[in-house]
This record gives C-alpha cells, sequence and structure tokens, in this order.
C-alpha cells in the first residue's frame, strides 16, 4: 500500500489528536521509509507497528494479539484509527418482490473487497469476441 505508490502518503501526514495515534503514525512512517529504500523491514519494527495499532484502536492487551490474524481486518483498523476517507456507495437491492425504502441506500466503507477467483487450470478461456 505503501511501498509502490505515494496515495497513501496523507496518512502519514495527518495530525492526530492523541498520542497513540502519532506513535502508530511515526511507527508507518519507519517502515514506509524503509520499505522505499529498498532495505528489508526487520520483525522487530513490525511488531512494533503492531503494538502501536493495538493501543491507538483500544484493544486492551495487544501481548496477546501476536498470532497469524486476517490482513484485511488489520488494514482496515489502520485506516480507521488513521483517519482514512471513506468511500460512499449506493446499494440498490433488485428483487422480485414490492419496492421498499431499504432496497436504495448510500453506505460508506474504507475498502472494497474483491473475490478474485485462485482458478490454476491449465486450459485457456477464450473470450467470445476474440473468435
Amino acid at each position: 500500500m505503501f511501498a509502490r505508490t505515494d496515495a497513501f502518503d496523507h496518512l502519514l501526514d495527518v495530525p492526530l489528536p492523541k498520542e497513540p495515534q502519532q506513535m502508530l503514525q511515526r511507527a508507518l512512517l519507519q517502515i514506509v521509509d524503509q520499505l522505499r529504500r529498498g532495505d528489508l523491514v526487520p520483525a522487530e519494527l513490525v511488531h512494533h507497528l503492531r503494538w502501536c495499532l493495538a493501543k491507538a484502536a483500544g484493544f486492551p492487551a495487544p501481548e496477546h494479539l501476536w498470532g497469524q490474524q486476517d490482513a484485511s481486518e488489520f488494514f482496515l483498523t489502520l485506516l480507521d484509527t488513521l483517519h482514512a476517507p471513506v468511500l460512499s456507495l449506493r446499494v440498490v437491492l433488485m428483487h422480485g418482490g414490492e419496492a421498499s425504502a431499504g432496497d436504495d441506500q448510500v453506505i460508506s466503507e474504507r475498502m472494497i473487497e474483491l473475490g478474485l477467483s485462485n482458478h490454476t487450470g491449465k486450459r485457456k478461456r477464450a473470450c467470445s469476441r476474440c473468435r
């Protein structure tokens, strides 16, 4: 997210009100600097980033969080803690019943999750327009 693009750099510069959030921002900046220099990021620095995120997000005891976790949850917690902007999405439910007020709504998301196929078959699928 930070290594090859500067699209998220505003999250590193935005003034944050609380000290735990500022510590998280500084730890993330250290990692981004190392990634952009092409250096390896030591495990201690990643551990410190996770600790800072747990403290800034208000988790009670970050010491128990060192197992394998879902990367998307880490990403969402990071974006939420750094006050990243949200995406407004319009959701329209299509069905055969009567239309109601809940069928058309606007939701706010920090991340859009896309399902990607893990198809590893050897057959190539040709596009019908390319034949």
